[in-house]
């Protein structure tokens, strides 16, 4: 090792040439043309000393993918930050800094300072991905002090891996440039106006100050994220949601979960397990079990495109939220899945035939075997070529009945499953879109780094960078916003403010995004970079934190006692429907309705379409109502329809006394403007039905043809009606 002395004695001159330090173990690999780095100190001739050694180096031998650069690096933490000099001439340079590790520890609020100055701050190295980051500085001369910590109150750690200091380029910010001609004309709007999306713009309740309660914002909110110059918006599709966007001018892209939701809730032994590298079987669904794709991807894609075809409102595209299949435990960002006996054995006997029985490879031990064999990472392929295979199948499906529809999904990780699902769901002509989330707390310029390594991989996807403006100061959001739609496909938003708080200064974000997306707009019109100045990483958001909430006090919109009133005996009923989820408790002589029970001819009952959830609150129920109420296993439990549904039954021409149970027991899960008809006759106009109470509704209508029809429709401000049961008794013709 040299000291500092030692290798200032060589007059090395670092005049246009980069310096680039390679962060790790000593026996781990090193980057071609790097400079490797441990906590002892430097490999090579480079003026380098620590000034605040490590904690430690690490080294993931596990990591995916296994660069060089990104499998080791030297930690740190917010008690012990790392600092070294290396001495530099005089002049501006550019830094690109690999912060974060490919382990399965969360790496959270790291920043680096140049010279006592925070040029980078906020990185959130989420489990198994490093970031790129980069900053300039203006250096006088000398040694150049680099400082890496974490800010955080609890105790945490952070982890450098690289670091490249380069003088300055001419030109500071890197201006995406997409090359189109191939591209459907649906998609090509993105090279000249760039995503600008506000994600989920329903379910929000605000608190009116003037007023003093909770209000239904939701046309509010819609309006001012229309008001700021954003051009799409994520969310649930529903037809009034959708109609308003277009006339707006704002394109429609429909939220759809991966494993999450009703379809999958109730569906969740139907699947294959995913097995992760410890050998435990999880409860969700295996990554590369095919039919869980078409039932959590391909299926709901195409009913929401045909949703929207029938209301008449072009949908430009579905997004496939991927973030609470793969949080859960992490594995699935981490690469460690799936180890599952099926795959692990196909992948051995094609590919390490000297294992023997890989059959007779107990579930915990295939991780190490693998690992110890050198035979990970061509696993890795193996499973990402299958899922290449698997979503290439789900892409060719949706876009034979709408090939206009876009594809996205978030989050954007860089291992074998988001490789193998951007290689099928991403062509030439239609590049799927990758909306990043981990720049939530701040654009630090990941987006250049993110979009050179799709390009190494020949991969056809669109990075756009995401930003959650209410931990980001306005001032800094704006810049940010700005910089990330020149350097990527674009910018979305999370969020809009927090709107059980007393107070919400979102005002300031509007402003932010405005002032983001007119500079954005003249700039991809004229080519001119609007004066952004520095940014200053140091400015702290003025509403990060959740202020005090008061009470969710619903708001009626028709006034009324809080009701529970006895059920009555229902004796000569032809149809009594309890609905809820197919294991909660079922009244005694009741038909259980679930929201799997879709309606066809062959069926005397169902919905038109699959409603948002089931729920069972039999816990609350029992405390409101009484452990002991005959009638709590029938009330405890139902199914939240949300927007316009409709759920038919069939039954004999004739007239009938229908009667609706409408409400959920839950804590505090009051729902407002729930309306609904039968057979086209008036049975609930804009009711509420507050926390811990149940409403009926019942009417007199006749059926012709054999059928009762139950339209619903949620008009509030999550558009949820609750149902708890329908029932339908004769009654005597006149």
């Amino acid at each position: 090792m040299l000291t500092l002395a030692a290798t200032l004695m060589l007059g090395l001159s670092l005049h246009a040439k980069e310096v680039r330090l390679d962060f790790g173990t000593e026996k781990s690999p090193l980057e071609p043309e790097w400079t490797r780095v441990t906590p002892r100190g430097i490999e090579g001739k480079i003026p380098f000393e620590w000034i605040l050694a490590p904690t430690e180096a690490v080294d993931v031998p596990q990591a995916d993918p296994l660069d060089a650069l990104g499998r080791d690096g030297v930690r740190f933490t917010n008690e012990k930050p790392l600092e070294f000099g290396v001495e530099l001439p005089a002049g501006a340079y550019d830094l690109s800094v690999l912060l974060g590790e490919r382990s399965d520890s969360f790496r959270p609020g790291m920043f680096v300072e140049v010279n006592g100055k925070r040029v980078i701050s906020a990185v959130y190295g989420f489990i198994g991905m490093p970031m790129w980051s980069r900053a300039r500085v203006e250096h006088p001369g000398g040694k150049l002090r680099v400082r890496a910590g974490v800010e955080r109150e609890t105790p945490a750690t952070g982890a450098l891996l690289a670091l490249r200091v380069t003088p300055a380029a001419d030109s500071r910010w890197q201006p995406a440039i997409f090359s189109s001609e191939e591209w459907r004309p649906a998609i090509r709007w993105i090279a000249t106006e760039r995503i600008r999306a506000i994600y989920g713009m329903a379910s929000q309740y605000q608190y009116d100050e003037k007023k003093g309660y909770f209000t239904d914002t939701t046309e509010a909110l819609w309006k001012r994220a229309a008001g700021t110059g954003m051009n799409c918006v994520l969310s649930p599709y529903s037809e009034g949601m959708g109609r308003f966007f277009q006339d707006a001018g704002m394109r429609f892209f429909h939220v759809l979960n991966f494993a999450s939701g009703e379809r999958y809730t109730l569906r969740r032994d139907k699947f294959q397990k995913n097995v992760v590298s410890s050998g435990q079987e999880d409860d969700r669904p295996n990554p590369l079990d095919e039919n869980a794709w078409r039932e959590q991807v391909l299926n709901p894609a195409l009913d929401a495109w045909r949703r929207a075809k029938a209301d008449g409102i072009p949908l430009a595209g579905v997004v496939i939220d991927l973030e609470m299949y793969g949080a859960k435990y992490m594995e699935v960002y981490r690469s460690a899945c799936t180890f599952d006996e099926a795959n692990f054995v196909e992948f051995c006997r094609a590919n390490f035939p000297d294992l023997g029985s890989p059959e007779q490879v107990a579930a915990g031990k295939r991780f190490e075997t693998l690992l110890n064999a050198g035979k990970l990472q061509e696993y890795y392929e193996f499973l990402e070529k299958k899922l290449a295979r698997i979503t290439g199948e789900i892409e060719k499906a949706i876009h034979r009945e709408a090939p206009d529809l876009l594809i996205g999904y978030l989050q954007h990780y860089d291992n074998w499953f988001f490789r193998g699902m951007i290689r099928g769901l991403g062509t030439r002509e239609m590049p799927v879109l990758a909306f990043g989330e981990n720049t939530y707390y701040g654009y630090n310029g990941d987006a250049p780094f993110e979009k050179a390594a799709l390009v190494a991989r020949d991969a056809h996807a669109l990075y756009c960078v995401g930003l959650w403006p209410r931990m980001i100061h306005p001032e800094r959001l704006w810049k940010d916003a700005f910089l990330a739609g020149v350097e990527s496909a674009g910018f979305w938003i999370y969020g809009y403010g927090y709107p059980l708080a007393k107070s919400d200064p979102v005002a300031e974000m509007d402003g932010a995004l405005r002032r983001a997306n007119t500079a954005l707009a003249d700039f991809l019109k004229t080519g001119k970079f609007a004066a952004v100045g520095e940014v200053n990483h140091s400015l702290k958001s003025p509403f990060s934190s959740k202020e005090e909430a008061i009470a969710k006090d619903a708001v009626d919109a028709d006034k009324h006692s809080t009701h529970c009133e006895p059920l009555p005996e229902w004796q000569n009923a032809v149809a009594k429907f309890d609905f809820g989820l197919p294991g909660s408790p079922l009244a005694e002589g009741w038909t259980r309705v679930t929201s799997l029970d879709e309606w066809n001819s062959n069926k005397t009952f169902g919905w038109e379409r699959f409603p948002r959830m089931s729920f069972d609150r039999s816990e609350n129920a029992g405390k409101v109502l009484g452990k002991d109420n005959p009638a709590l296993a029938l009330l405890a439990d139902g199914i939240t329809s949300s927007g316009k549904n409709t759920f038919t039954a069939k039954v004999s021409p004739g007239r009938y006394k229908v009667s609706l149970l409408l409400g959920d027991l839950g804590l505090n899960e009051f729902r407002t403007h729930q309306n609904a008809t039968v057979n086209g006759v008036l049975l609930a106009n804009n009711i509420t039905t507050n926390a811990d109470e149940y409403r009926i509704f019942s009417a007199s209508v006749e059926s012709k043809d054999g059928f009762i029809h139950l339209a619903l429709e949620g008009r509030g401000a999550q558009q949820d009606v609750p149902v708890i049961a329908m029932v339908i008794e004769p009654e005597a013709s006149h």
